[in-house]
């Protein structure tokens, strides 16, 4: 991993820790609630700044954005403390409570926002030579643009060791070499500089790597160049023992404690627009399988027979569907297919069967997005929009490869916090 996004890891735990601190102190100081309690409202108050993305400093594009966020999330986690403390019987009222709420609303949204400035200015960037030729271009000029200008790229040079010399020569500044072919280093001339250079401490990587975690997507462009290499880590990706454990866990106590919610969706959806509230419809599972999706009918009966993008029916949206297209709870039928096996919580969204087999045929490396199980959410669903073209499905798939590839415990626990975000946001629907 680059030395930037190294520092950028470490900036956003200090401030995580720098959070803690303040939140635990001023409420075991200030409010009259037990130890457990002060540690509890800690635990939702660091949780509502995660979802919310207010450590995330590359996804903000101003200071203004990141108060916005902090905003927030702390008015979510103060809704969420008052509503708890009926259960354990906490005196959270009164002023006390209050003013520090009131106090935490002004100090962290400034907190963030000038260390989102400070890390912004002061962070060095990490200028880098780049061995290929120009058409990698656009990709660096994304990834300067995502880092906001932390990462870029010095130089484009040819591969041979003479142009990297000059490029050196030119470049003083530059603080890595990335490689945009994995055959450079088996050129003999251009072998040994490369060895030279890394016995002299510079820093050599390859494009793959410097793509896929400063942009948290495998880009298609990447894929095709280092094939062999994606094709074999992807290939032997498996679902991992524990997800299938806690997804039986979570499905059965998410059902139980969505079963009420479930029901005045099914009855308003029967009042509104009549029977029948749930629909079907085959889609595609792990290593190609189908099985039937089943989710609450939020469009007229007549929309969900053939295959088709969402954005082509929006005008068929029912009112009450829209909330709940809005907000996610259309999905939660899906905790069904979840318990069955069907699906996981977390994976790449299952196709319609019609558009899976035409992608297979289409786009390089699109089967290999079901060696997991489909999930309600993921790591695309959390980045991206919902597609509605071929242009946006190759933009999700790099996306679902980054999570197949990467996929851990951690990752799965951002996953799922930031979706809670969106579905409180009502973003990134249609």
């Amino acid at each position: 991993m680059s030395t930037v996004l190294l520092n950028l890891r470490k900036g956003k735990f200090l401030l995580f820790f720098l959070d803690l601190a303040i939140i635990f102190r001023g409420l075991l100081f200030f409010t009259p609630v037990s130890s457990f309690f002060v540690a509890l409202l800690t635990g939702i108050s660091l949780t509502a700044l995660y979802s919310f993305r207010c450590f995330d400093f590359t996804d903000h594009t101003g200071p203004s954005s990141m108060a916005a966020a902090c905003v927030g999330a702390l008015l979510l986690s103060l809704f969420g403390s008052f509503f708890l403390s009926y259960f354990f019987n906490e005196p959270l009222g009164g002023r006390a409570i209050v003013l520090t709420f009131l106090f935490f609303l002004l100090l962290f949204p400034l907190l963030h926002s000038v260390f989102l400035l400070l890390l912004l200015r002061f962070l060095p960037a990490e200028h880098l030579l780049i061995l290929g030729n120009t058409h990698w271009e656009p990709l660096f000029r994304e990834i300067a643009e995502v880092t906001r200008g932390k990462i870029c790229a010095a130089a484009f040079v040819p591969p041979h060791g003479e142009s990297l010399d000059e490029g050196l020569r030119l470049h003083p500044f530059v603080s890595g070499l990335v490689l945009t072919e994995p055959g450079f280093p088996e050129n003999p001339p251009l072998a040994g500089v490369l060895e030279d250079l890394m016995k002299r401490g510079f820093q050599v990587k390859y494009l793959c790597e410097t793509a896929e975690f400063s942009l948290r997507r495998i880009p298609l462009s990447v894929l095709q160049s280092f094939g062999p290499y994606y094709d074999i880590t992807l290939r032997t990706r498996s679902p991992r023992a524990y997800s299938r454990a806690m997804d039986i866990l979570l499905s059965l106590f998410l059902l139980l404690l969505f079963s009420p919610v479930m029901l005045i969706m099914a009855v308003s959806i029967a009042l509104s627009t009549g029977f029948p509230v749930l629909y079907s419809q085959p889609r595609t599972g792990r290593n190609g399988s189908v099985f039937t999706l089943r989710k609450f009918r939020t469009m007229t009966p007549s929309d969900e027979d053939a295959a088709s993008f969402a954005g082509d029916n929006l005008h068929r949206i029912t009112p009450v569907g829209r909330f709940f297209r809005k907000t996610r709870l259309d999905e939660l039928p899906q905790l069904w297919n979840v318990l069955k096996g069907d699906m996981s919580l977390i994976g790449p969204r299952p196709e319609q069967v019609e558009f899976d087999r035409r992608y297979e045929r289409e786009i390089p490396f699109y089967s290999l997005r079901s060696r997991l199980r489909p999930g309600i959410t993921g790591w695309a669903q959390i980045n991206d929009a919902y597609a509605s073209n071929r242009e946006e499905t190759i933009r999700k798939l790099e996306y679902d490869l980054f999570y197949v590839k990467n996929a851990s415990p951690l990752l799965d626990l951002e996953i799922v916090l930031k979706t809670g975000q969106i579905m409180l946001g009502m973003r990134g629907s249609k």
